[in-house]
């Protein structure tokens, strides 16, 4: 399966249902207005119905955008740096300043240093028990999440100590949780090109023309995406 690959501000278009189901996770929806998945064929990719064409996902860069997402996606080595080394920055800050920092990286770090977990897993560098979300990591999974608010909005000297020892205790279980939510959603979503209208696209010298599926549809296919 080919990675994600960037094509303008809201559109990823890629064969990898894997981090289409890694940005539905992390909360990004089908862009409004968009046929939302679309399903090409072309000489690149023969016509076959019971086999996907070149899918694009149409993705809304309206919260976490999926091209920051994309990025974490490929390497996510500086997110998980910036990630283990939080306790120590809780421990040492002294000013609210400093939170007001920790809380603000924490924000999207939490949600990339997921994604990376997820694409981790689905490489099958590490398994987890695949029974449902325990408690312990949907409470985990929610404490992480409002972490950044809780440090934000506390006043007074704060024990970074103990708010690194909660954060340790509770981020390998958050983002397990993380992992079996993708799961259920890669499930799915991983056939979700069924549902989309085929076109197929020939190539035109100046500019390519996409056909959607219609009446000559069949007979066009034969001919240009053999």
């Amino acid at each position: 399966m080919s990675e994600p690959k960037g094509a303008g501000v809201n559109i990823i278009p890629t064969q990898c249902p894997r981090f289409f189901a890694a940005c539905v996770t992390a909360g990004v929806e089908l862009e409004p207005g968009t046929p939302g998945v679309s399903n090409v064929y072309s000489k690149g990719v023969t016509y076959d119905p019971d086999e996907p064409g070149t899918i694009s996902y149409h993705l809304d860069n309206k919260t976490v955008g999926p091209l920051s997402l994309a990025k974490v996606w490929r390497d996510p080595s500086q997110d998980m740096t910036e990630a283990a080394a939080l306790p120590a920055r809780m421990i040492s800050a002294r000013t609210e300043d400093h939170w007001q920092q920790i809380a603000d990286d924490l924000e999207l770090l939490h949600v990339y240093c997921a994604i990376a977990h997820i694409k981790s897993f689905a490489d099958g560098k590490f398994a987890i028990g695949m029974r449902a979300v325990t408690d312990e990591e949907e409470r985990a999974a929610q404490m992480l999440s409002d972490m950044p608010d809780v440090i934000s909005n506390a006043t007074g000297r704060r024990n970074g100590g103990k708010i690194a020892e909660r954060f340790d205790a509770i981020w390998m279980p958050a983002m397990f949780a993380w992992v079996k939510a993708w799961v259920a959603n890669y499930l799915e979503l991983k056939d979700i090109w069924k549902a989309a209208n085929p076109a197929i696209k020939i190539e035109r010298e100046g500019f390519p023309l996409v056909i959607p599926k219609g009446p000559q549809f069949e007979k066009l296919a034969r001919r240009w995406v053999k």
